[in-house]
């Protein structure tokens, strides 16, 4: 149906008299919101902006009587036009973005649709906790255009995709009636009042599962990252969660109202990184070194390191040939000695082979490690076929557990942050200490360019200076080497934005320390 621009004028002024939120059926406004991150543009009839639920219901009782129909919008960061079309658009970023509760013994928090992913994990931060579907567009895409979508983001191999992470959907349906979305037991359509719209509507579904079980057992695809279309897959006659039925439906189903979020602990510094070949694939979780301190962060990353030790198939423990043995190393070893570790002896090409046997007796001394010594040069690549032969006698025998196109599950910030950390200890290992931390801000895509705004945390003014260097002449070389990387990692021209602050607390300060160890 196409309306006039009288007809437009007239919808927007009746819905301006029923809603508190702010109209906006001017023309500037409704081509503002005519595109989203995608290729598409379609002029909406006019945009409302909702204070609060009673504003929506208002909206959807106006469009059930005059046929107008109402499209929900966040972040507008979608890629496939979801946000666009002629109809009116509901932006919930502005009023409808509250946290409404948190419960941190059972990792869970209830939100409104319009609450920003990145706005959302800062508030969990302080407790440890975050929401691990990490899209790309995370500053600014909003819960409830993830959940329409059923965003999936880089960790969603190992946390999945919105569909298993969201625990429960309060929605707004056609008619104006508020239901909860969630766990349904077996015993639901036997003890519930077969009168109510809600048990009209699981019982649709369950006889719709039933209808075409075959043709999804036959034919539904596999893949880890299926996002589109309804996932009437996860229907169970035994029992399952309705808000599944609303989750990637974009939209069409109802208007989201509150979500109720699964939220994980956040990851303490562990790094994965996965080596395929014909006949394996070895998962390698790179932590931490087991460091004695009372600061905050050093604490967690011992947690972290433990953690990873108890789980794990095989320890490899990598030391430098070319330094001696600190406390830190013999606390290690006495922490793995029962668990039979292959200790790797890294840059052999700088040290004599008398001192490569020295430190080998010198261990074997104290542990009982007697074949599981490599001397190897990283560099040279020296030694390290044999390392990962040895690596596989000891691996269990398994299916893949990861695509062989995976090489890691860290997002792409982390790699950029390594990058531009990478070049200043290489210009300033001498001079500036490991305890910095580098926050990759903000990714702005433009058409032929990547815009990256990053900045440096210094514990001192002292070291600030030392990073920027006479006349600004260190942090410009460090941000074009920098540059040089993230341009062949990204195959893009990139502008890279890179800045100095000093924050003597961070490491002491546990919300600080979360927040820069974990952008």
């Amino acid at each position: 149906m196409r309306f006039s621009s009288d007809q437009i004028q007239k919808i927007g002024k009746e819905i301006s008299s029923k809603v508190d939120g702010k109209t906006l059926f001017d023309e500037f406004s409704r081509g503002r919101y005519s595109t989203d991150a995608s290729v598409y543009q379609i002029k909406p009839l006019g945009v409302v902006l909702p204070k609060d639920t009673n504003d929506v219901l208002k909206l959807m009782e106006y469009s059930q009587k005059n046929s107008i129909p109402l499209l929900a919008r966040g972040g507008g960061s979608s890629q496939c036009g979801q946000t666009v079309g002629e109809s009116v658009v509901l932006d919930y970023s502005k009023h409808q973005n509250k946290i409404l509760e948190l419960n941190v013994e059972e990792k869970y928090v209830w939100v409104q649709p319009g609450v920003v992913l990145d706005h959302l994990n800062s508030f969990l931060r302080p407790y440890g906790l975050w929401f691990p579907v990490d899209v790309s567009t995370s500053s600014r895409a909003t819960i409830g255009g993830m959940s329409a979508n059923n965003s999936c983001g880089s960790r969603s191999l190992y946390y999945g995709n919105m569909v298993h992470n969201v625990l429960a959907i309060e929605a707004i349906l056609d008619d104006g009636s508020l239901h909860t979305f969630d766990q349904i037991n077996k015993n639901y359509l036997t003890t519930t009042n077969n009168q109510d719209r809600f048990y009209k509507i699981i019982d649709k579904f369950l006889h719709l599962r039933q209808k075409v079980s075959k043709d999804i057992d036959e034919n539904w695809p596999t893949t880890q990252r299926r996002v589109g279309g309804y996932n009437i897959d996860l229907i169970d006659p035994n029992g399952f969660n309705s808000s599944n039925l609303l989750v990637g439906s974009e939209g069409t189903l109802s208007l989201f109202n509150k979500i109720k979020l699964k939220l994980s602990e956040i990851p303490r510094n562990k790094i994965l990184g996965v080596l395929n070949s014909k006949d394996s694939q070895m998962l390698f979780l790179d932590t931490p070194g087991l460091q004695k301190s009372n600061k905050f962060l050093n604490r967690i990353m011992v947690q972290s390191s433990m953690q990873a030790i108890s789980e794990a198939d095989v320890i490899l423990v990598m030391i430098d040939g070319t330094k001696k043995f600190s406390e830190d190393d013999l606390n290690l070893f006495d922490k793995i000695k029962d668990k039979n570790p292959i200790v790797a002896i890294n840059k052999i090409d700088l040290i004599k082979k008398s001192r490569i046997l020295g430190l080998i007796e010198n261990l074997r001394s104290k542990y009982n490690f007697v074949e599981n010594f490599i001397p190897i040069s990283a560099l040279n690549n020296e030694g390290t076929n044999l390392l990962l032969d040895k690596l596989k006698e000891n691996l269990p025998f398994d299916e893949k557990i990861l695509p062989d196109d995976i090489l890691t599950d860290q997002p792409e910030k982390f790699y950029l942050s390594e990058i531009i950390r990478e070049k200043i200890f290489t210009n300033l290992y001498q001079e500036v200490p490991y305890r910095i931390a580098v926050v990759v801000e903000e990714i702005i895509e433009k058409k032929k360019i990547i815009v990256i705004q990053a900045y440096i945390v210094a514990e001192s003014s002292h070291h600030k200076q030392i990073i920027i260097g006479k006349k600004g002449q260190m942090i410009k070389k460090v941000g074009e080497e920098s540059r040089v990387d993230i341009q062949e990692f990204l195959n893009c021209k990139v502008f890279l934005d890179l800045r100095v602050k000093v924050d003597s607390q961070w490491l002491k300060i546990k919300d600080k320390a979360f927040n820069y160890s974990n952008i």
